[in-house]
């Protein structure tokens, strides 16, 4: 049979290949779940159906058989192509087919499990394969195109089972299996996808438009770049405020939702709750992010673009003449941005949400010391320190690497950024919002701000973790239908209307 690679399914391959699909929220599934008797000596065959969801939208559903011997996924998309994948035990191989083509077969021998995102069901064979519990490495075949890929798993028990916890370069997979190592459910958080049975009914996400509210959609240029964004606003408010909600760092989007692992729609979500309060709500893409566009290089964009974008947001939105005072809520990075442009009087009040009050070598070096052995850290605070400076180095960090490909030129903008020196040119009404566990910025950050503008007020969300939502301990527990922390709806509503 021939070597030559499938072309499979748009995402199939991703979560052991790039990892930059954009947590996730299953719709209703619509089709039944049939499970026969679980299978056992050969004597029975288990069948069952899943569909895999990436935020609100079906990708594809697999059926799967498994007799003892072979375990068989049929995988559906909604366009209709089927790809069928067969797991011969015995043969120790893999037939990969689509249509009416040829199957290719993929070899899998001893100490090789053959995975990939789709075929859900063959994570049965690892589940058979290593003990519980399991602590280790494994080695994983792409059906695909036979290349290979080094991970680590973990394997715990349950009450239902086991739960498989895989690691593959940055992206990791979680999956539960019953007493009989049959798959029952995955996540795969980095890339926003879960896979349930197709019979679960799951609600619906938050952060949807109320009744009673008007949306617009806008675009506003700017050089190289055209921003894209949407006003809500109370269908019988005369005059309402507007809160101008600036996202965090890296790729968030006008929601809350990033590509990088972020998927609550928390500022969705509070916009939605703000509404509720006759409060109008703007909240936008940054420059390359959704629907925004970028037409110079996204390693050349720099804190001063982000500053200036978000200037003529607040200038497009004043330009509007429909609300009575203009309110910036930042959120992390976004907080900063919402100080700088409170100093130049964009804003009657702002809003900082979970935002750094020490500098942000600061905040990295204490992140990423909870995440690499202490030996690791001197290269680490060297690098930084270098590119606070605005110098390169010959050699970064592996911890860093990934930061580092977000844009170093704007990561160097960021760290030069002092928010104690910011904090004391605001000179407009300002609320400091900062949760209690949240591990990225801490209640720390908070108070070195007050301590450089007297007149900012601290406000302390009990339990809320950086994505303005309580921390997310179950990972089946999927956070966009979870609510913003509770507290922090009528924190930002205060803060607000106390604004002259």
């Amino acid at each position: 049979m021939s070597a030559k690679a499938v072309r499979l399914p748009l995402v199939f391959a991703v979560f052991f290949g790039a990892a930059n699909l954009t947590a996730c929220h299953p719709k209703v599934g619509h089709t039944k779940l049939v499970r026969a008797a679980n299978f056992s000596g050969g004597a029975k065959v288990e069948q069952a159906e899943w569909i895999t969801y990436k935020a609100d939208q079906v990708l594809w559903r697999v059926r799967a058989r498994d007799d003892g011997h072979v375990i068989e996924s049929v995988l559906h998309e909604e366009e209709g192509e089927v790809l069928t994948l067969r797991h011969e035990r015995l043969r120790r191989r893999v037939l990969v087919s689509q249509g009416d083509a040829k199957a290719v077969e993929r070899k899998v021998p001893e100490g090789l499990f053959a995975l990939a995102n789709g075929d859900w069901p063959a994570f049965t064979l690892v589940g058979e394969a290593f003990p519980t519990p399991f602590s280790g490495k494994i080695r994983i075949l792409l059906p695909e195109n036979g290349a290979l890929r080094d991970g680590d798993l973990t394997i715990e028990p349950t009450t239902g089972g086991k739960r498989l916890q895989m690691l593959v370069g940055p992206v990791g997979v979680i999956v539960d299996l019953d007493l009989n190592n049959h798959f029952v459910r995955a996540v795969v958080p980095s890339q926003n996808l879960a896979v349930l049975p197709a019979l679960v009914r799951l609600p619906a996400a938050a952060g949807e438009k109320p009744s009673g509210v008007e949306e617009l959609e806008f675009i506003v240029s700017a050089p190289n770049a055209e921003l894209h964004g949407t006003l809500w606003s109370p269908a019988t408010a005369e005059s309402p405020p507007l809160a101008v909600i600036v996202a965090g760092s890296g790729p968030t989007d006008r929601n809350g939702d990033n590509p990088l692992g972020a998927f609550g729609r928390s500022y969705a979500i509070l916009a939605s709750e703000l509404a509720k309060h006759q409060i109008a709500t703007l909240r936008y893409d940054k420059r390359g992010v959704g629907a925004s566009t970028l037409t110079m290089p996204a390693s050349e964009v720099t804190l001063a673009h982000i500053i200036d974008d978000a200037a003529r947001i607040v200038a497009y939105a004043r330009s509007l003449g429909r609300f009575s005072r203009i309110v910036i809520v930042g959120h992390s990075e976004g907080g900063l941005i919402a100080m700088d442009l409170a100093s130049q009087r964009h804003a009657d009040a702002i809003v900082l949400l979970a935002t750094p009050g020490r500098g942000l070598n600061i905040i990295l070096r204490e992140q990423i010391a909870r995440q690499v052995d202490a030996g690791d850290l001197p290269a680490v605070e060297e690098t930084l320190a270098a590119w606070k400076a605005g110098r390169d180095v010959p050699v970064v960090p592996r911890s860093l690497q990934r930061i580092e490909r977000g844009g170093l030129k704007g990561l160097k903008s960021m760290l030069s950024l002092d928010p104690r020196a910011l904090a004391q040119r605001v000179n407009v009404p300002a609320t400091v919002v900062q949760g209690t566990d949240d591990v990225q910025v801490a209640t720390e950050d908070a108070e070195e701000l007050a301590l450089h503008n007297s007149s900012f007020r601290v406000r302390f969300v009990p339990g809320m973790a950086h994505s303005l939502k309580r921390p997310i301990r179950d990972p089946f527990q999927l956070s966009r239908s979870e609510p913003l922390a509770e507290g922090l709806v009528d924190i930002v509503v205060a803060a607000i209307r106390e604004a002259l």
